[in-house]
């Protein structure tokens, strides 16, 4: 019963930050905070609760008939990949508010809010989803809810255009990949209907079902197309660079550390599950897929200046790495990818949140220009140095743990696409050690009237700081998890 309330005390939120003025008075940024906290301790209950009873093949379900006539239910499940994905949500998405605590005008706060908590609504239905309908509506409400976000927020006269146009390119792929799931999910509805003569969009009725080779084959590229689009794998990676470029960094927190692993999830739960044989032979073009990801996302991160493209790129290259973790087809790639995307959402959202801090104060996202002192912010450059190493894969850090699993699951079969992404790592060290020095260089410039480092900043530094060290010394607090 606990899980119709994780999704409605995000949904009761959204109502009170739309009816702020009327019926609380209470600020919204304390309305999100306390909705999404909240949605982290009842998950965690949720577990505990389920641990006791040692029940571990499902935590939970909740289910009720939705649409009958249409075999429609809203049906949630919460099992233990599905909590690590929500666990690792609430803590990005409390980063997500806290970074925007004072950055938010009282005019743009009902806004920013109801879509941040839209977003973070959105992202727990699709972890929780498992009727295919009620999973397609939470997807549509992800993408409209960061359309706005990009569109409409923290917007001037100077880059509204720039602002719309990006905001313009994500809805048009986000389109494409809803359109490729909204007909992958129809042919397999009425597959189920001619195989039992009962209307039906259950995840579980799905699985059921048996496909021949060439429809198994058409419906898997449906949602293939669908979720890689978002993930997203080249040539459909254009609508990240543009959104990130133009977006402000509270609100990329959300978009490249929470949405992005929406897609990777999608490919585990349906792809991997409901079309295991036409998965299993198309993993030698998903292994170039994810080589050419991971070699030209960072050459591109090595080759910009603008920190926001070489977040951007950099995601491109770790995405690569998600999509060889998936497609090994064995357990310890599986455990590592699931380690990799978690890690890779917790790393990414500590990177984003303290260049949005370093902007506040220098005003530009070129990190040649940045040039901060290491004696004067020895705070930001211990951080820092900390998330990008971390972020690396270093031995110790929760993603060296995922990118070795990741890369020795996949040895013995794929020995030459190992080696290639191993050697990688040499490519992204570059970048993460070449961000370092030229944001804190010897020869700094002294800015007028610069802000002294807040407590929440580190505070909120600190925060994820304390989860990436926490899971990077104690991996198998995941990986018990995963085999349970």
């Amino acid at each position: 019963m606990n899980l119709i309330f994780i999704i409605l005390i995000p949904f009761i939120g959204i109502i009170f930050c739309l009816l702020h003025n009327r019926i609380h008075k209470i600020s919204q940024k304390w309305i999100a905070l306390f909705s999404v906290v909240s949605t982290l301790f009842l998950t965690v209950f949720e577990l505990f609760k389920k641990i006791q009873e040692r029940n571990f093949n499902w935590i939970s379900q909740f289910q009720f008939p939705w649409i009958p006539n249409f075999g429609i239910k809203f049906h949630l499940s919460l099992d233990n990949l599905s909590f690590l994905m929500i666990f690792s949500t609430t803590i990005v998405s409390i980063t997500a508010i806290l970074c925007s605590w004072k950055e938010v005008k009282d005019k743009e706060k009902n806004f920013f809010y109801t879509n941040l908590l839209s977003i973070f609504l959105s992202t727990i239905g699709i972890f929780l989803a498992s009727d295919l309908f009620l999973f397609f509506l939470f997807w549509e409400i992800s993408s409209i809810s960061i359309f706005f976000l990009i569109s409409f927020w923290n917007t001037n006269s100077e880059n509204s255009k720039k602002k719309y146009e990006s905001a313009k390119s994500f809805f048009m792929y986000s389109q494409m990949s809803s359109a490729f799931m909204f007909l992958g999910i129809l042919f397999l509805v009425i597959k189920q209907y001619q195989t039992t003569n009962i209307l039906s969009f259950s995840y579980f009725d799905i699985l059921k079902i048996r496909l021949g080779i060439w429809e198994e084959y058409f419906i898997m590229i449906l949602f293939l197309f669908s979720f890689i689009i978002k993930l997203p794998i080249i040539p459909f990676h254009g609508w990240l660079v543009k959104v990130q470029s133009n977006s402000h960094f509270s609100g990329t927190v959300d978009l490249i550390s929470i949405i992005i692993k929406t897609s990777a999830y999608a490919i585990l739960k349906i792809n991997t599950k409901i079309f295991p044989t036409s998965s299993y032979y198309i993993e030698n073009f998903m292994m170039i897929f994810g080589i050419i990801n991971i070699v030209y996302g960072s050459v591109c991160a090595l080759s910009h200046k603008n920190i926001k493209k070489i977040i951007s790129y950099s995601t491109i290259s770790q995405m690569g790495f998600i999509l060889i973790g998936i497609y090994a087809n064995n357990r310890i790639s599986y455990k590592g990818t699931i380690v990799q995307i978690i890690s890779y959402s917790l790393c990414t959202s500590g990177i984003i949140a303290i260049f949005g801090q370093i902007f506040q104060r220098v005003k530009t996202y070129n990190i040649e220009e940045m040039n901060f002192s290491k004696k004067k912010y020895y705070f930001f450059y211990k951080i820092l140095g900390f998330f990008l190493f971390s972020y690396l894969g270093i031995p110790g850090s929760v993603s060296f743990v995922g990118k070795i699993m990741i890369s020795f699951g996949n040895f013995f079969k794929h020995p030459i696409v190992s080696i290639i992404s191993i050697f990688s790592f040499f490519l992204s060290s570059i970048y993460c050690i070449n961000i370092l020095h030229k944001v804190f260089n010897i020869k700094f410039i002294e800015y007028s009237k610069i802000k002294k480092i807040r407590f929440l900043e580190k505070f909120i530094l600190l925060w994820i700081s304390f989860f990436i060290l926490i899971l990077g010394v104690f991996p198998n607090i995941i990986l018990n998890s995963i085999e349970k």
